[in-house]
């Protein structure tokens, strides 16, 4: 039986729960949260998959979910609308901060690159600087271990603070300082992200929603057929093309095109590829982590030491199976999300980006929960009023 390691982070989140409801004199009422069946659904899972699974894993779960759970119940006691605007704050700015940091270095040439993998492409430096060898390109990920995740983070902060604060000036520099980010990134993510996000603030109608779609297509078209751009845009059309090809070898035209894609969406594809509707493991999953070493198996064939950690979509789903996966879901869109297209595309693009026992995970939910807490509050405060 493996053993199992509890980290600083658990004792001390633990430790905190606990004394927190001692000052209050109030434990959460755990049990009539829908949270709370997807931590019974993964303690089955568990159970049925015990040979199989990794014990950090199913403790680092329960963690979250019960962390969650607790700041879910007593958000409106400990924390304050200016507490969370001040904590969004200093993450958002603090990732810009090492983002200059991290680009002076590179332009005074005082940054040290070096991969762990012998022969890799991605060369990587402090402070989140990632050099492309293939494309001879910097990328930056700030305070994140990826461009993409960086881009999630500052997006969804600056979602969260223009909807808490109200001065335009503020609101202002928070927008010129995030489409910088998003632009140091190189991040498609990012891009499509707060392209959606512009759009909503416009509050369109569906014809001018119609309108908008039009001449995107015009202009991708145009930028297409005339080869205008920087290589990012000229990658968007060779992936554009592949799209519509129909070549049968299309996972392997990606990863020679756009390997960050390809190990988005090829686990995925996988997945699909070995579904069996009738092997109980589709539904009720094959253990915590077991996805790990089945799709670095399938991802790197030939070098067993490299290690892939799967996304959501479809490490989730391998792991705790249909049921465990769509318990996850209805819960964000239950509890967590509204209904709206930028926060169903955000959450569609986390699950594709990182996984159940991620922080981004959890940030992201975390932040949507807090966002949806308080308008629901500010539109009982006006219907009072």
């Amino acid at each position: 039986m493996a053993s199992v390691k509890i980290s600083i982070y658990i004792l001390f989140a633990l430790f905190g729960m606990f004394f927190l409801s001692l000052l209050n004199n109030r434990i959460p009422n755990f049990y009539s949260d829908s949270a709370f069946l997807i931590l019974m659904f993964m303690i089955i899972s568990s159970v049925i998959n015990f040979t199989d699974l990794k014990y950090t894993s199913v403790i680092y779960s329960f963690l979250f979910l019960v962390l969650f759970i607790y700041y879910k119940n007593t958000h409106e006691i400990y924390v304050s609308k200016r507490q969370v605007v001040n904590i969004l704050k200093a993450i958002f700015y603090s990732y810009f901060i090492v983002l200059i940091i991290s680009q002076i270095l590179v332009f005074f040439d005082l940054v040290a690159l070096k991969t762990e993998i012998q022969g890799y492409y991605l060369l990587h430096g402090p402070l989140g600087i990632i050099y492309d060898e293939s494309k001879s390109l910097y990328r930056y990920s700030s305070l994140s271990s990826e461009p993409s995740y960086a881009c999630i983070i500052v997006i969804v902060i600056y979602y969260l603070l223009n909807n808490l604060i109200t001065k335009r000036k503020e609101k202002l520099i928070l927008m010129s300082i995030l489409f910088f980010m998003v632009f140091s990134f190189k991040s498609t993510i990012g891009i499509i992200l707060i392209l959606v996000l512009a759009i909503s603030f416009l509050k369109l109608n569906y014809r001018q929603l119609f309108y908008i779609l039009i001449t995107s297509i015009l202009l991708i078209l145009i930028i297409s057929i005339f080869e205008i751009g920087t290589n990012s845009i000229l990658r968007f059309k060779k992936l554009l093309s592949l799209l519509f090809s129909f070549d049968g070898n299309f996972l392997q035209n990606l990863n020679s095109i756009d390997s960050s894609a390809y190990f988005r969406v090829a686990p995925f594809f996988y997945y699909i590829e070995k579904i069996d509707f009738l092997d109980l493991h589709f539904y009720l999953g094959y253990g915590a982590n077991a996805s790990q070493s089945y799709f670095s198996r399938l991802l790197f064939p030939n070098h067993p030491e490299m290690i892939f950690s799967p996304q959501f979509l479809p490490g989730f789903l391998y792991d705790y199976g249909f049921f465990g996966a769509l318990l996850v879901v209805y819960a964000i869109f239950k509890k967590v999300a509204r209904r709206s297209v930028f926060e169903i595309l955000l959450i569609l693009l986390t699950l594709l980006n990182s996984n159940f026992n991620t922080q981004l995970f959890w940030f992201v939910v975390t932040c949507l929960f807090i966002n949806k807490a308080f308008l629901l509050k500010q539109l009982s405060h006006e219907h009072t009023h």
